[in-house]
């Protein structure tokens, strides 16, 4: 069986940063990108007020420049 590197290609903080993370996986995967986050599950659900430990959304290496491109319109797209 053959590993596959799996690159970070985004991070999110805060109190947002979970729904900012599902959108963005939304938009990836709308695009046809395979994307997963780590942590799985937020300290904040898990934990309560712990919301400093970034969400990382991971693309396979060879999906990282595609997916930094549509991160890229992503970003110009949303309002701050």
């Amino acid at each position: 069986m053959e590993t596959q590197e799996w690159l970070p290609v985004a991070q999110f903080t805060g109190s947002d940063a979970d729904m900012e993370t599902n959108l963005l996986l939304a938009r990836l995967d709308a695009e046809g990108i395979t994307a997963t986050r780590f942590p799985i599950l937020t300290p904040a659900a898990i934990l309560g007020p712990v919301a400093d430990q970034p969400i990382v959304i991971l693309v396979p290496a060879d999906e990282q420049e595609k997916a930094q491109m549509v991160i890229a319109q992503y970003q110009s797209d949303t309002p701050e």
